[in-house]
């Protein structure tokens, strides 16, 4: 409905724009952008984004309401209009209420270029009790699949009610660089974060040879409701690399809270997950994930004999400072010939029957626990 291209000194403020066709504003290869206390009301209507952000630098987006039938804020690094993409950097959002039936904060699809420096913070993310197919899909999702990158995220203090999934970052890859590799997601930390009447697991996902890395999550509160299947544990996670990337792609995930592969530098402190009295996952399930570290850890019983931490092919992990669950049958599994350095220790598994259960292809010294207390 609104588009600005290449324009300096942009100020938009006070305003309300109502039921666009389509995306609703659209600023293009803009410099020192402020935006505060905008209203966009678009609640029916096939991509009705919100604020798509498309190649911009120093900009300020706050105090502002979207609601949307697509996404809500949009950040694209493309050129549009023809010639070299532009970085998208240099972004700060704080202070809004979206609200939408696609996703809250978005980074893509379009990412040829590079996301440097960018922060969201101190908002909220809803949806009124409506039906599931009309709730926000992802709270915050961070997508490269066109060959760019993402360096230098920081998302805090925000507040998610009924978000089917709360967290999702994901490498694909779509349109692949000239040498054939994936794109690049690296230096993102997400903190204070209060998610609750969640379905969808949460996933940060890259590719074989494409890890994302250097990802912290602390503070973070996520309960859901979708009561999984011991069956979905075991099941084959499709990779599908050059797929359009939604938190859905994979199908049903093997944890409840989280679950990360192809990640290299994954930091989880102060993390609370929280199920319904019949879920049967995980909490936790890695697979190929590099030097690991969880601290903090509290979660919710799981019905049924799977653990509380899964972990597969994983290489460098420490684990400590948790509390187990009561009633839990084991609390860390590890799997995988490759599956090595795993330190399980200063942790209270009073609640659980077993510390660790060890799959036979497991080299036998690849775990060292010490100084926990409980759990045999």
């Amino acid at each position: 409905m609104v588009e600005f291209y290449r324009c300096k000194n942009l100020r938009i403020e006070d305003v309300q724009i109502t039921n666009s066709a389509g995306w609703t504003l659209r600023p293009v290869e803009c410099d020192n952008v402020f935006i505060r206390g905008i209203t966009i009301r678009n609640s029916y209507g096939v991509n009705t984004d919100g604020l798509d952000l498309i190649g911009c630098k120093n900009v300020f987006v706050s105090d502002s309401l979207i609601d949307t039938g697509d996404d809500a804020i949009c950040l694209k690094s493309e050129s549009p209009y023809g010639g070299d993409v532009p970085v998208a950097k240099n972004i700060t959002i704080t202070n809004c209420v979206l609200t939408c039936c696609c996703n809250g904060l978005k980074f893509g699809t379009a990412s040829f270029g590079r996301f440097e420096n960018i922060t969201f913070s101190n908002s909220v993310i809803f949806n009124e009790d409506v039906p599931l197919k009309s709730r926000v899909i992802s709270g915050i999702a961070l997508e490269v699949v066109d060959g760019g990158a993402i360096e230098g995220v920081m998302v805090s203090n925000i507040r998610m009610q009924r978000v089917r999934t709360p967290l999702f970052l994901r490498i694909g890859n779509r349109h692949p660089k000239a040498d054939g590799r994936a794109g690049i997601i690296r230096g993102v930390r997400i903190e204070n974060v209060h998610a609750t009447e969640s379905i969808l697991t949460s996933s940060i996902t890259g590719l074989l040879n494409s890890n994302i890395e250097e990802v912290t999550l602390s503070g973070i509160r996520i309960e859901s409701e979708e009561n999984g299947k011991a069956g979905w544990v075991n099941r084959e996670i499709p990779d599908p690399v050059a797929a359009y990337p939604e938190a859905r792609m994979f199908g049903r995930l093997p944890a409840y809270g989280l679950f990360c592969r192809h990640v290299k530098g994954l930091n989880l402190h102060q993390v609370e997950l929280g199920a319904g009295d019949s879920e049967e996952r995980p909490a936790i399930f890695c697979d190929r994930v590099k030097n690991l570290k969880i601290s903090g850890l509290n979660s919710t019983p799981t019905a049924g004999d799977q653990p509380v931490i899964k972990l597969n092919q994983v290489t460098g992990a420490s684990i400590q400072g948790c509390t187990t669950p009561p009633g839990a049958k084991t609390y860390l599994e590890i799997q995988g010939d490759q599956t090595r350095q795993i330190v399980l220790a200063n942790n209270n598994l009073v609640g659980s029957e077993k510390a660790v259960s060890t799959a036979n292809d497991v080299p036998h010294d690849a775990v060292v626990a010490v100084f926990n207390a409980g759990g045999q």
